[in-house]
């Protein structure tokens, strides 16, 4: 398919997001099934031919992908693996909501995403905390007034209301 479309909230004043098609190879990312891949994506964030990688004044921004020309299915779970550095990080799980794959990022190159077979079940949410298995049982605290009591790995949260009903992503 063609190069999707994409956006990047809160990158730096005149940086621009640039995309385009990769080649890779399949188990250098650990996808051990061709059917599961669905993208290899050379993604740049750009501005008078220098490229923005986090810094200490803003370690990430939020990159949303149009998935549509994929043919997933919204709520379809996924998992980008992104190559940086001579390293490969994985992150999971993401949904893919209204067509669009949303994450964070404080360096750009390669993403590869491909189809995530564990899904991913809220077992409780109670007090300022919710429990979720994503392989293995995880808990994420929220702010109590004023005060963050703890959190991990929490980035950004992604709520899209298009009709009256809210989704939301934890990562």
């Amino acid at each position: 398919p063609a190069v999707p479309s994409a956006t990047v909230s809160g990158a730096p004043d005149g940086f621009e997001l640039e995309i385009k098609s990769a080649e890779i190879d399949l188990k250098e990312f650990g996808i051990e099934n061709a059917e599961d891949f669905i993208a290899a994506l050379d993604i740049s964030l750009e501005k008078d031919g220098l490229a923005w990688q986090g810094n200490d004044e803003q370690e990430s921004v939020a990159v949303s992908v149009d998935m549509t020309q994929y043919d997933i299915a919204d709520g379809t779970v996924v998992r980008v693996h992104h190559q940086h550095d001579g390293e490969i990080t994985t992150i999971e799980p993401l949904i893919i909501i209204n067509g669009k794959l949303t994450f964070a990022t404080d360096g750009f190159s390669v993403f590869v995403v491909e189809k995530a077979h564990e899904t991913t079940v809220v077992d409780k949410i109670e007090d300022n905390t919710i429990t979720m298995t994503v392989g293995e049982e995880k808990t994420f605290y929220w702010a109590e007034g004023d005060t963050i009591t703890t959190y991990d790995s929490a980035h950004f949260w992604v709520v899209d209301d298009p009709e009256g009903c809210i989704s939301a992503q934890l990562h």
